[in-house]
This record gives C-alpha cells, structure tokens and sequence, in this order.
C-alpha cells in the first residue's frame, strides 16, 4: 500500500486566459529566532478570465490564482517562486487596460507541460461563531505570457486521490439534480490532507454513470477534470393565488470543480491504507477545533484561518 507520508496526490491544475484583475504585495514577515530581521515575501492575488467548454457547454469562467513565496531559502539561495510572483509587477489586467483590452496579458500557468498549482481547501472560521467554512484556493508556482497555441482552459489533473463520499446533489425542494457531489481527500505533504468537493453531472457526461458504479468510500482513484467559476443567469416563477406568476430574475456565482474524467480504483499496491486516512482527517479536524477556539477568543479578529502558512500550505 502506499506510504502516507513518503507518498502524496498529485495535484496540479493549469490555466490559460487573460489576467481581469492584479494585486501584488510585497513585505517583509515579523522576526522569529531562525530569521531575525525577517523574510522579504511577494503575495500575488489575481483573477484569469478565459472561455472554455464544460461538458459540451462554451462557460466563460473568471478563476482566482494567487501566490505566496518568500525571497529566499535558509541557505540564502533566491526562491524561484518568489521571482515568479515579481513578474506580475509587468503583466497588465483589463482592469489597468480600460478601453483597450487588447493591451492586457494572457497568462499560461502549466501549459508548457510544468507543475502549473495546487488545488487546496482552506477552512476559516467567521469571527464570534463556531462554525467552520471551506472555500478552494488556487495555489499556483508562477506563470508566463501565453503562446499563441496556448488555448483557454482551467483543468486540473489528480492522482492518488482518495474517495471520502459520493451523495446525490439535490435541490431547495429535495429533488435530485441529475448531478454527484464527490468528497475528495487529496494527500499532501507529511500525510496532512485536505478536503474538497467536485461535482459530477450527468447531462453531456459519462461522469455520472461511471462514478456512481464504480467508486466506492475509500478508493484510491486519478481524477481529471474543468474548474468552473462563473455567473449564472436564473430565472425563478413565483405562483400568485391568481394571474400571472411573479418572474424574479437574478444572477448566481458558480463555484464548482467538475469531473469529466477518472480511472478505477487502484489496486490495493496502490492505494492507501483507510486507517491512515482516518487518522490524517482526525488530526485534521483537530486543527480545525483548535481554529474554532482561536477565533471565539480573539473577538477583534474576523477570521482565523486554518490552512494558512504556518501549516506548511
């Protein structure tokens, strides 16, 4: 079976489109005993709009990327990532281009067959509750100005990711979606994992059909796939006691990884054990009770974020 510490998912995601938004910072982090002036760093937060096909479906999608390195290693050598996310400082967003549109930069993160990010959970929990949420960051490594060849897409790429559950999606009238929602455990470094949800559909898709068959709690599984971030049109009839329904029209943001490809499960040489799945995901949810402490005590903060730096994410 596969080693859970020596062993991780891979996990990769590349992405292609024209940079909406850019924000680059730039500091130096608080002295500690291995570091005592500090540690130059660059944050790059950016958003990647681009025009790809989802399951038969042309879906313009706007992808938030962001990048965090420090400058340099404790041998003193520069920190690539951290060259990569000075380069930000030349790209352009439609935002700064305005009316020219044709001035702002396309970016490929990956496309050149290099480990373009990582896809991880990042769980906080909001100030003065104990409840905690999950939202999916995009990690990436760098990025360059796209190639000509270099077409739009977001997809992602997983291997030896483990299957934590299958459920049907169902809908505010408890009606089935025609759609799965698939709980994924993605392994990362020293055994620590991470918890994120895909979905699978079943119009224009083998996806459905094949998943509900065949993965089962536990599988060890490689999982490829479309990140869909987008704003969907809604319409909603709201039935009068007489006359004509009151039509309500409003906008939805769609935040979803949808599956469109996968293996069957490995085999047992190749799988993880379940009884260390379940000891990372306790001491997973450890950390998690430990943010929800830290947040009920400091009041003044809004957040308390788990998944954060100091866990090595």
């Amino acid at each position: 079976m596969l080693n859970i510490k020596e062993n991780k998912s891979y996990n990769n995601f590349v992405i292609t489109g024209t940079l909406s938004t850019i924000d680059v910072k730039e500091g130096r982090s608080k002295s500690t005993d291995a570091y005592p002036q500090g540690r130059d760093y660059v944050r790059v937060n950016a958003m990647v709009r681009l025009d790809q096909e989802i399951n038969g479906v042309l879906t313009q999608c706007e992808v938030p990327i962001e990048l965090y390195a420090n400058k340099d290693y404790s041998k003193g050598d520069v920190n690539p990532i951290y060259t990569n996310g000075q380069k930000f400082k030349d790209f352009i967003s439609l935002s700064a281009a305005g009316d020219k549109p044709e001035k702002a930069t396309r970016i490929s993160i990956g496309a050149d067959g290099k480990k373009g990010g990582t896809i991880n959970e990042n769980v906080y929990i909001p100030a003065g509750t104990d409840k905690e949420m999950s939202i999916t960051k995009f990690r990436m490594l760098g990025a360059k100005e796209a190639a000509s060849k270099d077409v739009d897409c977001a997809t992602f790429n997983l291997n030896n990711v483990v299957i934590g559950s299958v459920k049907e999606e169902v809908n505010r009238d408890g009606e089935n979606t025609g759609r799965l929602k698939v709980k994924v455990i993605l392994v990362g470094y020293q055994g620590r994992v991470d918890v994120v949800e895909f979905i699978a559909e079943s119009e224009n898709s083998q996806a459905y059909d094949f998943i509900s068959e065949n993965w089962n709690k536990g599988d060890t599984v490689n999982i490829v796939g479309r990140i869909k971030y987008s704003v969907k049109d809604e319409v909603k009839k709201v039935e009068q006691a007489f006359g004509e329904p009151l039509v309500e029209h409003y906008t939805k943001n769609v935040r979803e990884l949808i599956i469109t490809g996968g293996t069957m499960p490995n085999d047992e040489a190749q799988s993880y054990d379940m009884g260390d799945i379940q000891q990372a995901l306790a001491e997973r949810q450890a950390r998690i009770e430990q943010a929800k402490q830290k947040a009920n005590s400091v009041n003044k903060q809004k957040t308390s974020n788990v998944m954060g730096s100091e866990f090595d994410f």
